[in-house]
C-alpha cells in the first residue's frame, strides 16, 4: 500500500479552492495530480492537469492554403 504524499494533497487542495467552472461545459473540472521522481535528494515534480466534460478540441486536418 502506497502512503499518500502530503505535498500532493496540499497542491490539490490549494488548486481546488481556486477552480472556476469551465467556460465550455459549465462544470467544475476535476484535477489529475501526478508526481514524477527526481534523481538525488530533491522532492518529486508535481504535475496538475485539469479535466472537464468538454469533448476534446478538434483541429483542422491540414493547413489552409492561400490560393
Amino acid at each position: 500500500m502506497t502512503v499518500p504524499d502530503p505535498a500532493v494533497a496540499s497542491v490539490r487542495a490549494a488548486l481546488e479552492r481556486d477552480l472556476s467552472p469551465c467556460s465550455g461545459c459549465g462544470q467544475t473540472p476535476q484535477l489529475d495530480v501526478t508526481t514524477t521522481p527526481v534523481a538525488g535528494d530533491y522532492p518529486p515534480l508535481i504535475s496538475v492537469t485539469p479535466r472537464c466534460a468538454c469533448p476534446p478540441r478538434q483541429y483542422p486536418a491540414e493547413e489552409p492554403t492561400d490560393d
